[in-house]
């Protein structure tokens, strides 16, 4: 690990482990009842797993040799609102507020959801070891990755975080984080548009072919 990582990568770290320890259970009135139900303390675990594989398995923040123009405080931002929205959609729930109907079955399926998810995400990003990045960028001298979870789908690290998503809005029951998906989902396929163009720039034909024998998120949807 490059020392001019630690810090960010300890920050990651304090962030992933604080959020979910401490001010989850703050935002939902009282920290022993957030975790006096199973669904919540799983979800928790699973919440911390993508973050443990990227800060110990991957390149993490660090840029490739070639990168993209993207920004860090776009990335930053998302994160940001990411977590205030889960902040937000905890509270409204230990609340009482904007509760979705489905009772304990929504709950049990949202985090499943969940659980899929998380295979998901940290899941290709162990596959991709050091080959993966918070950033948009690639290597001096790039392997496109089109096994194991990449065979049939470009972007199964993005179709893990729709399924944490929906996972959340279930475990949570919530109406607010509901609402949030579709900005949640445009924002995602924007970025999956700029990663697109930048792999096409930098792999031309390579991936131009995995483009047209594979699906974005989804066979045969999309």
């Amino acid at each position: 690990m490059a020392r001019s990582e630690v810090p960010r990568k300890a920050a990651a770290l304090a962030v992933d482990l604080v959020l979910p320890l401490v001010v989850l259970g703050f935002a939902w009135g009282s920290p022993r009842a957030f975790y006096a139900h199973p669904v919540r303390a799983i979800a928790v675990v699973l919440f911390v797993l993508p973050t443990l594989a990227m800060v110990f398995f991957t390149s993490g923040f660090a840029a490739h040799a070639r990168r993209s123009r993207e920004r860090w405080g776009y990335l930053v931002a998302l994160n940001v609102v990411a977590n205030l929205s889960l902040i937000v959609a905890v509270y409204l729930e230990g609340h009482g507020i904007g509760i979705l109907p489905g009772g304990e079955v929504l709950r049990w399926t949202g985090l499943a959801l969940l659980a899929a998810g998380t295979i998901l995400r940290a899941g290709t990003m162990l596959e991709l070891g050091s080959r993966f990045t918070l950033t948009v960028s690639a290597q001096e001298h790039h392997r496109l990755e089109t096994t194991g979870f990449y065979s049939r789908v470009r972007h199964p690290s993005y179709l893990g975080l729709v399924l944490i998503s929906l996972g959340v809005a279930g475990v949570f029951r919530s109406g607010f984080w509901l609402a949030l998906l579709p900005l949640m989902l445009a924002g995602m396929i924007l970025r999956i548009r700029t990663e697109e163009r930048f792999l096409l720039e930098q792999l031309g034909e390579e991936y131009r072919a995995y483009m047209a024998r594979t699906a974005r998120l989804l066979p045969g949807v999309y």
